[in-house]
């Protein structure tokens, strides 16, 4: 019997910017979304602040009709910050991409919350969860939101 993950989807807008890739001489255009899915899971209860994390673009990122980063490519990360659930919240995960295809950029946040309940409930993003970030420059991050349900 096969058993469904959740898959966890959050989209966040950044100012406007240009990242060039090795594809080619392609660019991103600006606030591109990017989605990717998450290599092995990660948790609130185990993970830690600045901890990186390794997965893959989900699905073909096109810009202009031409396909600037192919599903598959390699992107890394890294946590930003991990709280841990207790009685009167639940876990916290922030994560932020740090490159694509070894390419570095800088990305809106992506914030994963465990519910809240009287024994606390960990932040937990599984194997292959869908991600979705959006990336620019090295320099161009700024924090966001937290995620859109």
């Amino acid at each position: 019997m096969a058993m469904n993950r959740p898959t966890a989807i959050a989209v966040f807008a950044l100012p406007f910017f240009a990242v060039a890739l090795p594809d080619a001489s392609a660019e991103l255009a600006k606030a591109t979304r990017i989605q990717i899915r998450i290599a092995k899971p990660l948790s609130s209860l185990t993970s830690m602040t600045g901890q990186p994390f390794q997965g893959s673009v989900a699905k073909d990122v096109v810009v202009g009709g031409k396909t600037v980063v192919a599903a598959g490519t390699p992107v890394q990360g890294k946590i930003i910050y991990v709280k841990r659930s207790g009685p009167q919240a639940g876990g916290v995960l922030r994560l932020q991409l740090t490159s694509v295809s070894n390419q570095a950029v800088s990305s809106s946040e992506y914030v994963q919350q465990g519910k809240k309940s009287p024994r606390g409930s960990e932040a937990v993003i599984e194997t292959d969860a869908l991600v979705t970030f959006v990336v620019g420059p090295p320099d161009g991050a700024r924090q966001v939101p937290r995620r859109q349900k």
